[in-house]
């Protein structure tokens, strides 16, 4: 695994859901690995997504787009889908809400989830091409569910589909 610091993501099968664990930073440097993870897991019919921040030390905008994609994603193909929000922080908590997030989420706040056995997610090195439409999926997301972000994160978003095109 690829993580930077003691930032990493594990991960394990929990009955019919997935657990994340997300250790430091919930950043842009794990999200191509877990949304390339929830799609093999929802081409297998797995539609309940927990993610467990009670080590999460913050969130940035790239992550939390994908939460919010693995929702829509989920909601999509299966009315029972949920994705859940695992004891995180305050902090966390208020990102999330702040950018539209937490409407596509369940949340819960204090859940004992220190035993379970886990296995670090592989966050392999992609290249820059994907790495950015991952960034720009999860973006695009964000703006269509609040529109007062393509304020936040419209010239971002130019600037991503020129260096895309080019």
């Amino acid at each position: 695994m690829t993580a930077s610091g003691n930032n990493h993501i594990a991960v394990a099968q929990l009955g019919d859901a997935v657990l994340f664990r997300v250790v430091g930073l919930g950043n842009m440097s794990a999200t191509p690995a877990i949304a390339a993870l929830a799609e093999r897991i929802l081409s297998e019919k797995t539609h309940k997504f927990a993610f467990d921040l009670s080590a999460c030390s913050g969130v940035d905008s790239t992550f939390m787009g994908t939460l919010v994609a693995i929702a829509m994603q989920s909601k999509s193909r299966y009315p029972s889908a949920w994705v859940c929000v695992v004891n995180a922080s305050i902090k966390v908590s208020q990102a999330l809400e702040n950018v539209g997030a937490a409407r596509f989420l369940r949340f819960k706040t204090s859940l004992p989830l220190e035993d379970i056995e886990m296995e670090q997610l592989d966050v392999t090195v992609i290249s820059q091409d994907e790495r950015l439409r991952v960034i720009q999926r999860a973006h695009e997301r964000l703006v269509e569910i609040d529109k007062r972000n393509a304020e936040r994160f419209g010239p971002f978003l130019a600037s991503l589909s020129r260096e895309l095109d080019t």
